[in-house]
């Protein structure tokens, strides 16, 4: 089985949607001071309001040195006319070399002129190698419901085990005869019960009260046949609650952020196949909801909930914080993360990637007229009642750097949405530095004689080969050596 590990934040629109109790230990496989090596990707030629980096997603295909990454950024205004179509770029990681290639572009498998594409992304590994993207296009207009912003949310199928997107095949999902309600405007990828599941919001739904918000599951039941199965809405809904508008979902939980008055996260939770709501987690005590933006960007990776509070949305940013909670029930408080700008005012917490203990926050709330933001990437570890020193990462001119961030517990992408010529856009990703190939080849957990002969049959081959243990350019007898000395269960 493959190992998969997948994290995303999204921001739609040009904004961020997307103390200890006891003692906790996350075992990370990346830490936040490791070394990293950094790359900036770009459209190549710049291609004016693309704005890549508004929405990123990356995930890991396989274990250890030898994982390949793929990043997907999303480009939901490109075009820079009405139309504003939108794709997803994407690129693949060589754990050999360490360099970074164009992988190809996604658009819309329906063909859709606009609706801006790729202003949501999930991501999900299966157990095969293939995965699915779930993708927003909250913007999309439709002539059925006299012009009214609709929104559309499909699955792109990609069988390719490293996310090829040139082979994938699209699937939509139908939220229903609905109108104004910003279907897509956050996404989230999880498996409950055996099966995945697609969630997607539209917070600007209205039933009993204007912009009450929804969440609608859907229930995957072949390579490109989802079901819906649920369709979420407050216990307590209230004018502008716009349940949903931060998402996340992690195994038989959905975390959905809730209200403008009195903001709140909503979870809803997996019950013989079907999810409802669970319970609430609320700002700290002591802690004004509403003037810290409490639930602006939300993030899981299954142990812990992190819940961004940037500020409010109106008005001047606050310093922000980010609180980490438990996060099966009662969700208890675990940890508050100050942030390390406190007199910048930076609206730290306003996008949020949380994977495998490494936490990654970043600062810009994403409009694109604003100076260079930051973004911090932490190692989770409350064993010792504390949270890891935060490395930092800044980016010069008006940038929106920080706008969304994300990591699959081994890379971190941020975005950068504002950057270059006509706010074309970029994504800085850190990748841990290229080290060592592990000499258990066939990956059974064991250095024996299957590896020696995958080795043998290797040798004289160049730079690249996963038989070149020591990275030399050739596999010969220094390989070797390195093998025979690591006979054995595999380090």
């Amino acid at each position: 089985m493959r190992a998969e590990r997948t994290s995303c934040v999204a921001c739609a629109a040009g904004a961020a949607i997307a103390a200890a109790a006891a003692a906790l230990a996350l075992s990370a496989p990346a830490r936040a001071d490791a070394p990293m090596q950094a790359t900036e990707l770009a459209q190549d030629p710049p291609t004016a309001r693309a704005i890549v980096g508004a929405v990123v997603c990356v995930a890991s295909h396989g274990t250890g040195n030898r994982a390949v990454t793929t990043l997907w950024a999303g480009t939901p205004w490109i075009g820079g006319t009405a139309a504003n179509s939108g794709a997803i770029a994407a690129w693949r990681h060589d754990p050999a070399t360490g360099a970074w290639t164009h992988a190809g572009t996604i658009t819309s498998g329906a063909g859709y002129s606009g609706g801006g594409f790729g202003a949501a992304i999930a991501y999900a590994g299966l157990e095969d190698g293939s995965g699915f993207l779930v993708v927003g296009s909250p913007h999309r207009q439709s002539s059925a419901t006299g012009g009214f912003i609709r929104g559309y949310a499909e699955v792109i199928a990609l069988p390719d085990p490293a996310g090829a997107p040139s082979v994938g095949t699209a699937v939509e999902l139908s939220q229903g005869a609905l109108s104004y309600d910003r279907f897509g405007h956050a996404v989230a990828a999880t498996r409950s019960g055996g099966a995945w599941h697609a969630v997607v919001s539209m917070p600007f739904r209205e039933f009993s009260f204007r912009d009450a918000g929804e969440v609608q599951v859907f229930r995957r039941d072949a390579a490109t046949a989802f079901t819906r199965i649920a369709q979420l809405r407050s216990p307590a809904p209230a004018q502008d609650a716009r349940l949903g508008e931060a998402l996340a979902a992690h195994g038989d939980r959905i975390y959905a952020s809730h209200g403008w008055g009195t903001p709140r996260v909503a979870v809803f939770a997996f019950d013989a196949g079907v999810p409802a709501f669970e319970g609430w987690i609320d700002p700290p005590a002591g802690v004004d909801g509403f003037a810290t933006g409490f639930g602006r960007a939300i993030a899981c990776d299954g142990t812990l909930v992190a819940v961004g509070a940037p500020g409010p949305r109106i008005g001047d940013p606050s310093v922000g914080a980010v609180y980490l909670f438990d996060a099966a029930p009662p969700h208890a408080l675990r940890a508050t993360v100050a942030s390390p700008f406190p007199s910048e005012c930076a609206g730290f917490g306003s996008a949020i990637a949380l994977r495998d203990g490494l936490l990654v926050v970043g600062t810009a709330e994403g409009a694109t007229d604003l100076a260079a933001g930051q973004a911090a990437i932490q190692r989770i570890d409350l064993s010792a009642g504390s949270v890891g020193t935060p490395v930092i990462e800044v980016d010069a001119g008006e940038s929106a750097f920080g706008c969304a961030v994300a990591t699959d517990g081994r890379s971190v992408a941020i975005g950068a949405p504002a950057a270059g010529d006509g706010a074309s856009g970029k994504v800085r990703v850190l990748t841990p530095v290229p080290g060592p190939w592990s000499p258990d080849f066939d990956g059974d957990g064991w250095v024996m004689g299957n590896d020696l002969v995958i080795l043998l049959l290797a040798w004289g081959e160049g730079a690249g080969n996963a038989a070149d243990l020591n990275r030399d350019g050739t596999v010969n007898g220094a390989d070797l050596g390195l093998l025979l000395a690591a006979w054995g269960p595999a380090a």
